[in-house]
């Protein structure tokens, strides 16, 4: 059941919007490592794809 109701998320999620939520997420932590100076630190953190795991 589970694994059905994965399945028709990413079937609902388009490319646009899955690409949308990651630029938001990307400028969200940009603003956050920002206010705390460890930019780079969290751009390096970024080259590994969360959604792997």
């Amino acid at each position: 059941m589970a694994f059905r109701e994965q399945v028709t998320f990413a079937s609902l999620m388009t490319t646009s919007e899955f690409l949308l939520m990651n630029i938001l997420t990307f400028e969200h932590i940009c603003r956050l490592s920002r206010s705390s100076g460890k930019t780079e630190a969290v751009i390096g953190d970024l080259s590994t794809d969360p959604f792997e795991h």
